[in-house]
Order: C-alpha cells, then sequence, then structure tokens
C-alpha cells in the first residue's frame, strides 16, 4: 500500500492541475471498493467464510469457462 501511495499521490496531482480527473466517477468508484473491502472482510470472517468464497470462486470460474467455450 504505501509502495502505491508514492506513485498514485503525484499522478493525482499531476491530473488534477490539469484538469482531467472525473471527480464523480472517481468517487463513485471509491465508494463501491470501500462497499466491497467491507463484505469481503465481513464475509471471510464469519463462521462459514471461507466456504462460502471457495463456492463462489468456483461459481464464477464455472461461468467464465461457460462464456469461453459458447460465446
Amino acid at each position: 500500500v504505501a509502495i502505491t501511495l508514492l506513485y498514485i499521490v503525484p499522478a493525482l496531482l499531476i491530473f488534477a492541475i490539469n484538469d482531467q480527473v472525473r471527480w464523480g466517477m472517481g468517487m463513485t468508484l471509491a465508494i463501491g471498493n470501500v462497499a466491497g473491502a467491507f463484505l469481503a472482510v465481513r464475509v471471510n470472517l464469519s463462521s462459514r467464510g471461507a466456504q462460502w468464497v471457495k463456492w463462489l470462486t468456483l461459481v464464477m470460474v464455472a461461468a467464465i469457462l461457460m462464456r469461453l467455450v459458447f460465446y
């Protein structure tokens, strides 16, 4: 995280100075990122969290394989 901040903060400043930042879209993505991280932590810390994540991963991999095969 610290290494990422070393290049993200200056890049954001450069883009903001040049008025090339879409703040509304960025805030929407940031809120979604925080909500997703919060939900992931809550699910993972629950008693059956690891099993739920394993099944979700299996379903997603199967869906991707079906898409690759049939489309």
